[in-house]
């Protein structure tokens, strides 16, 4: 089941319904990450969702951590390990994007559109290879223009500084 628009409330609604086709309890704190990742429209560390208001102080670090595992065991949650190993959670919401632009100075994450390219990719690959329900995940590393912009001002990290 596709969600019909992109909001946190139709994907919530997508991953509630997920949860109940894999036959899993609907209990408060799962309702309640659940609502915290529909929330957000990109991939979210552990510690911001045991930050965020809809969490705090439902269930211990964990309790949610170990109810992530059961999310994506059942492929309502994607783990993504972006850069210096720190997990990164988001829904997995089918025909959403799973592509990203990360700042390789400061962690920045920017959501890459779908690439028809690679949909089609996918589909070719699908049809000659007899796999079905494929997914992949782009991530692109950079310099984000803020960074650049700082960089800009200070001198490089391998330049010792000239004394007068």
């Amino acid at each position: 089941m596709k969600p019909t628009s992109d909001t946190a409330a139709e994907r919530l609604r997508w991953a509630l319904a997920a949860c109940a086709r894999a036959q899993l309890r609907n209990t408060n704190a799962r309702r309640r990450l659940l609502e915290a990742l529909a929330r957000q429209t990109l991939p979210v560390t552990l510690e911001a969702l045991s930050a965020a208001p809809e969490v705090a102080g439902c269930c211990d670090a964990t309790t949610l951590y170990r109810t992530l595992l059961l999310f994506t065991a059942v492929d309502v949650v994607r783990e993504i390990n972006l850069r210096h190993n720190v997990r990164h959670f988001v829904l997995n919401v089918p025909g959403r994007g799973c592509g990203y632009l990360i700042c390789r100075s400061c962690g920045d994450i920017t959501p890459l559109p779908p690439l028809q390219s690679l949909l089609q990719f996918e589909q070719r690959i699908s049809a000659r290879a007899g796999y079905t329900e494929l997914r992949h995940e782009l991530e692109l590393y950079g310099i984000c223009p803020a960074c650049r912009r700082a960089q800009g001002r200070t001198p490089p990290a391998n330049k010792l500084p000239v004394s007068v």
